[in-house]
């Protein structure tokens, strides 16, 4: 499925996020793919107030992880792995604990976090042109 969201469209934005969470449904492991500035963390941002998280999410792109309390109790991780050079160093940082929690975990530059899924992951892909993001996913 493909989504395109107008650039400042924060009304857009609310309905994209709405519907990846009823597509991904019971997927709890997502992937974030797109090129550096394609709007990844805004994507995070907006779907984390439609599940109800009350502190605004920011790019963990030096802490590597952040994490984020539902209203149910529940913990959402948002990564980023864009520093990181090989999958040893995800398994190093202890990552590979948030893929296996039962929470939400949103990866963005995933790639070496992939050999250690256990389950499907829900995959989307962001492109930013120069008046929209495309969101497309499976």
């Amino acid at each position: 499925m493909k989504l395109e969201v107008q650039q400042g469209d924060w009304k857009a934005l609310a309905e994209a996020a709405r519907a990846l969470l009823k597509e991904a449904s019971t997927r709890k492991i997502w992937l974030l793919r797109g090129e550096m500035g394609s709007g990844k963390t805004t994507l995070v941002a907006a779907l984390c107030k439609e599940l109800g998280v009350l502190n605004h999410p920011t790019s963990p792109t030096f802490s590597l992880a952040n994490q984020y309390q539902l209203p149910n109790g529940q913990t959402l991780n948002h990564l980023d792995l864009y520093r990181l050079e090989t999958p040893e160093a995800f398994w190093d940082a202890g990552l590979e604990e948030c893929l296996n929690s039962g929470d939400y975990c949103w990866i963005e530059w995933p790639d070496l976090a992939l050999r250690f899924l256990s389950e499907p992951a829900f995959e989307v892909h962001l492109e930013r042109t120069e008046t929209s993001h495309i969101i497309t996913f499976n």
